[in-house]
């Protein structure tokens, strides 16, 4: 029984990520949805922090940028030319849970 568990989860790998991907848009799609309270809440609090002299770290565009870049390469390692699709299926998860969620 383990050989065909272990055997049977390649063949279906690249459908599965792309069904997690499409559920992660989703997701995200009703976070941003319902989060946007949330955002207002925390711009008051970064003032209000700021008002007090808390530091508050902010990270740099280009650290982002290469964080980034790094991650891309890691994920395009792994799935090969699947990685196009992602951000297809993300978009379509993220506009389905915004419309209906």
């Amino acid at each position: 029984m383990l050989p065909l568990v272990t055997y049977a989860i390649p063949a279906y790998g690249s459908i599965l990520n792309m069904v997690l991907l499409f559920a992660d848009g989703a997701l995200f799609g009703l976070a941003v949805k319902k989060g946007v309270t949330s955002i207002v809440l925390l711009a008051v609090a970064l003032v209000l922090a700021g008002y007090l002299g808390l530091s508050i770290p902010f990270l740099t565009p280009s650290l982002i940028a290469t964080h980034l870049v790094n991650i891309l390469a890691s994920v395009y390692k792994s799935v090969g030319p699947a990685f196009f699709a992602f951000p297809i299926l993300f978009i379509l998860g993220f506009a389905l849970a915004l419309w209906k969620g």
